[in-house]
């Protein structure tokens, strides 16, 4: 499965962002910790779920189109930004 692969990359995100951010932490207020949480628990049971009934290349396609999604996203709002500037 990917999940070894989303921990890593995800721990090396949050610690590389803490030390870079100076050791600050979103300011967020407890229910909406708890929502995060409460999505990533319901995120790795569905996955479960679903891992024996989704073919595993239609799975890495699906992965693939939502990562591209996101960088065009990020790349959009970094140049809607540098526009504004």
């Amino acid at each position: 499965t990917l999940q070894p692969y989303f921990i890593t990359t995800g721990f090396t995100s949050l610690i590389s962002k803490y030390v870079l951010s100076g050791g600050h932490v979103p300011g967020l207020e407890g229910w909406q910790w708890l929502a995060i949480l409460a999505a990533m628990i319901t995120g790795i049971v569905a996955g479960d779920l679903l891992s024996g009934r989704v073919h595993p290349a239609a799975a890495r396609r699906i992965v693939t189109v939502i990562a591209y999604l996101g960088a065009v996203a990020t790349l959009g709002k970094g140049l809607l930004e540098l526009a504004a500037a």
